[in-house]
């Protein structure tokens, strides 16, 4: 059973257990030299009469929330441009071209695995950014989980849109799908998963 560090039963913040699994995964990873991959993880739970949801990432596959029939963000994307990404990596020690878009090939600044970057220094991370949780409320509809293949052509508005006009996870999530790689501009994987609140 989780419990928050006051050892209560009322648990209403995982970021703990967030950082404590993203690290035991990014280390499972060591292995595999020269795999790795984006991952963002919403956890949603009840804690006495409310519920809530919180989430996690390394990388730039992201998690919306449909509130009030809108699209609201829940992860960051960690591109090298993104200007606390730039921030942290420079920190690091670590110098940066002039609008630098890659970190040794790899077109995001987070990933699980990826160790041979790590190990060259080159300002890829495994640590995943956190999000505040969120007390859900009876607006909060649908979960939407997806990599960038389905970012890159579909808006967060056009999949709000979506969400509007079909019930079940699986259909949304459906539409979602054949929405993006029917469009000729998408060129990456395409991955999504939907879930009804």
């Amino acid at each position: 059973m989780l419990a928050d560090n006051n050892n209560s039963s009322l648990l209403t913040d995982v970021t703990t257990q967030f950082k404590n699994t993203y690290e035991i995964v990014d280390k499972a990873l060591l292995e595999f030299e020269y795999e790795g991959c984006t991952s963002s993880t919403v956890f949603v739970w009840q804690s006495g009469e409310h519920r809530y949801l919180q989430a996690a990432n390394t990388g730039d596959s992201t998690a919306f929330l449909i509130r009030n029939e809108k699209a609201v963000q829940l992860t960051i994307d960690h591109k090298p441009t993104l200007p606390s990404e730039r921030e942290r990596i420079i920190a690091s020690g670590i110098e940066l071209a002039d609008n630098q878009k890659r970190l040794g090939g790899l077109a995001v600044s987070r990933a699980l695995g990826d160790h041979f970057l790590k190990h060259e220094n080159l300002g890829v991370s495994g640590e995943p950014s956190i999000g505040e949780p969120i007390k859900l409320e009876a607006t909060d509809s649908v979960l939407i989980v997806a990599s960038d293949g389905l970012w890159d052509v579909t808006s967060p508005e056009q999949a709000a849109e979506i969400c509007k006009k079909y019930n079940t996870a699986e259909d949304i999530a459906r539409k979602l799908l054949t929405t993006a790689i029917a469009d000729m501009t998408c060129t990456d994987n395409v991955t999504v998963v939907v879930a009804t609140l």
